[in-house]
C-alpha cells in the first residue's frame, strides 16, 4: 500500500475520523435508522464510513449527516479547554500529556465539517423526497464543484484552521469567564 498525503493525514487524525463515524453511528441509533456496515477507521478511502438504511424523513438524513459537525466540535472544544486551563490559568508548562491532549482535541475538530460523501448522500435524500426535489438541483450547485473547492482548502489546511480556531474560541471564552 502505497502512503498518501491523505492516508497519511488520516492516520495523524484517526481518533477524528473515528469520533466522526461514531456521530453518524449513534444517530442511526437514536433514530432507529438501521445500519448495515460500521468502519470507523482504515487507510483507504474513505477512511471511515457507516452505511445505512434510507432513513425515515429528510430531517432525520440531514441530522446524520451533520451530526459530525456539532459532535465532533463539542468533543473537541471540551478536551481543546482542558488545555487552554492548564496552560493559561495555571501557567503551567507544555507537558506530554497536554500535547497528547491539544493532539487530540485538534484531530477531532478537524473531522467535525462533513465531507464529500456525507453532502452527496444529503444530495440523494433530497432528490428522493418529493417536496425537497427542486432544492437538489439547487444543493447540485454546491456539490459539484466540492472536489475543486475541498483540494482548495486542504491546500489552505482549513479543516485544521477550522479545529485550531473552534479550540482557541472556547479556551479563550472559558478562561475569561
Amino acid at each position: 500500500m502505497i502512503i498518501t498525503a491523505s492516508r497519511l493525514l488520516a492516520l495523524l487524525t484517526f481518533p477524528g475520523i473515528i469520533v466522526h463515524e461514531l456521530a453518524h453511528r449513534l444517530c442511526c441509533d437514536i433514530f432507529k435508522v438501521r445500519v448495515f456496515e460500521v468502519c470507523f477507521f482504515r487507510l483507504g478511502d474513505p477512511a471511515g464510513f457507516v452505511i445505512h438504511e434510507r432513513p425515515p424523513s429528510l430531517s432525520v438524513a440531514c441530522v446524520i449527516t451533520l451530526a459530525p459537525l456539532l459532535f465532533n466540535s463539542v468533543v473537541s472544544v471540551l478536551i481543546g479547554v482542558t488545555v487552554g486551563i492548564d496552560l493559561f490559568t495555571l501557567c503551567s508548562q507544555l507537558t506530554i500529556q497536554q500535547i497528547l491532549r491539544l493532539w487530540l482535541a485538534l484531530s477531532i475538530g478537524m473531522h467535525a465539517l462533513p465531507s464529500a460523501e456525507d453532502l452527496r448522500a444529503l444530495r440523494i435524500e433530497l432528490e428522493q423526497n418529493e417536496k425537497t426535489r427542486g432544492i437538489a438541483n439547487v444543493f447540485d450547485s454546491v456539490i459539484k464543484p466540492i472536489p475543486l473547492v475541498k483540494g482548495l482548502l486542504n491546500i489552505l489546511w482549513f479543516d485544521l484552521l477550522y479545529a485550531i480556531t473552534v479550540c482557541l474560541v472556547a479556551g479563550i471564552a472559558v478562561v475569561n469567564s
